[in-house]
């Protein structure tokens, strides 16, 4: 038979979840002195340096695939849920409507993949947007909107770079993160340079405890989180 969810699996998920749960927390914290697009254009650089010693070439015709995963994933995913937490009032909204990636994910993988699902799981997703909508959106939403239009926006691509990670093939996941690293470096920067306030003044004058964002947010949240 097909082996189960024993008990380390669940173990890792919880440590997964913990990971990630403690990023919003550190970037919130982090994100009050470097700006949004600045702040993921440093995680990234350290994710690169972090990982050069594992990145192995992808195998031919694979760096179209490959692009595309990182400029969902590292670019427009990461860029715009920072953007969103430096935005928000509240650190629960966001981090709750940055969930509804599973079942955007999942609908996009029967749309485009042609993958079925039990009806039982039509109806969790049905039940996990309705649950998005009651727990992510209290009163004090209403102060920021653009926050969780912002975050939802997010998380769809979030989705849309894991439907296309689908595809890709002789790549480990460290090689993943370090391309999907590299390929979103510039672009971020330059982003950032265009819009942000002058980089070289915001490096310089940002704390320990932005820095200990950045630090988390590439070593724990990628290396661990999405690693594992």
């Amino acid at each position: 038979g097909r082996a189960g969810f024993g008990g380390r699996d669940f173990a890792l998920v919880a440590l997964i979840c913990l990971a990630w749960a403690g990023n919003f927390l550190t970037s919130k914290l982090a994100l009050r002195e470097f700006p949004p697009l600045l702040f993921t254009a440093l995680r990234l650089v350290l994710l690169c340096l972090l990982l050069s010693p594992l990145i192995k070439r992808p195998p031919a015709g694979q760096w179209p695939r490959l692009a595309a995963v990182a400029i969902c994933n590292g670019v427009l995913h990461f860029g715009l849920s920072f953007w969103s937490l430096s935005l928000s009032h509240t650190l629960a909204s966001p981090a709750i409507v940055m969930q509804s990636y599973v079942p955007m994910a999942a609908l996009l993988a029967w749309w485009l993949l042609g993958e079925r699902f039990h009806w039982r799981t039509g109806a969790a997703i049905a039940l996990s947007f309705a649950g998005v909508l009651v727990l992510g959106f209290d009163p004090s939403v209403l102060k920021a909107p653009d926050a969780l239009l912002l975050m939802l926006v997010s998380a769809l691509f979030l989705a849309i770079g894991t439907v296309l990670m689908r595809g890709l093939r002789g790549l480990d996941v460290f090689s993943q993160q370090g391309w999907t690293a590299i390929i979103g470096v510039g672009p971020l920067l330059l982003a950032s340079w265009l819009i942000e306030p002058d980089m070289r003044a915001e490096i310089a004058s940002a704390s320990w405890v932005a820095w200990f964002g950045v630090v988390y947010a590439a070593l724990i949240a990628s290396v661990v989180g999405h690693g594992l």
